[in-house]
């Protein structure tokens, strides 16, 4: 009921209502139908994404970046402690 709920915007109280007197078969039929119609956006923009390599490209470099930046000072101090030189 509460992914119901969550997925269609509706209080339980709603989804209780819209399908009191069903039995559980058409309840999980209308739960998957809600579940599907919330998940294809995702599915479907995660497609497109992984068809735009220039966009993938850009995010890999900008997360190496980010990563390094990061990763950086720390390695640096690392390398101090344990006597590399550099």
């Amino acid at each position: 009921m509460t992914i119901y709920a969550a997925l269609a915007d509706l209080s339980v109280e709603e989804v209780l209502a819209r399908h009191q007197g069903e039995g559980f078969g058409p309840f999980k039929k209308a739960l998957t139908e809600v579940v599907v119609n919330a998940i294809a956006p995702i599915a479907q923009e995660t497609t497109r994404l992984m068809h735009d390599e220039t966009h993938l490209a850009n995010v890999l470099r900008s997360g190496a970046q980010r990563a390094q930046a990061i990763a950086e000072p720390i390695v640096s101090e690392a390398e101090k402690i344990v006597g590399f030189l550099k």
